[in-house]
């Protein structure tokens, strides 16, 4: 399960996509403020909120079970939040093997009661209802 996460948004982040990257220094963007509020659900351990809002293709990859016995072996153990900041936000139009679209990986330098130095990356995708859902989770 972690590997299949870890796969796709290591194939996503790390394929040449022509990115813009930009750090969010003027505010949060629209797709950070989003990442925000769903890596809130995933710290305040509302799994199932976290799996019902993520993108149709993140519901379709992982099932709610899968994802929940995800975060139990894999973030539970890193602890409580103590920080998460520099967000950095690359943005594509396009994605290897998947169809032409809106696309958004944001980078955070999170630090945990029992790890102190993580990089999270959250993907993002323009869902079939036109709104930034997202579509890959990893913690490294």
């Amino acid at each position: 399960m972690h590997i299949v996460l870890t796969l796709l948004l290591s194939y996503i982040i790390t394929t040449d996509m022509n990115l813009n990257a930009t750090p969010a220094l003027a505010g949060p963007a629209p797709e950070i403020a989003i990442v925000q509020d769903w890596l809130t659900q995933v710290d305040t351990h509302h799994d199932a909120a976290s799996w019902t809002s993520a993108s149709q293709h993140f519901r379709t990859m992982i099932t709610q079970t899968q994802w929940e016995q995800a975060l139990a072996t894999y973030r539970a153990p890193l602890g409580t939040l103590i920080s998460r900041t520099n967000p950095v936000i690359q943005r594509t139009t396009t994605m290897p093997g998947l169809p032409d679209g809106n696309y958004a990986g944001i980078i955070f330098h999170s630090s945990f009661s029992k790890k102190a130095n993580t990089i999270e990356t959250v993907v993002l995708i323009k869902d079939t209802d036109r709104q930034w859902r997202v579509m890959g989770y990893t913690i490294k």
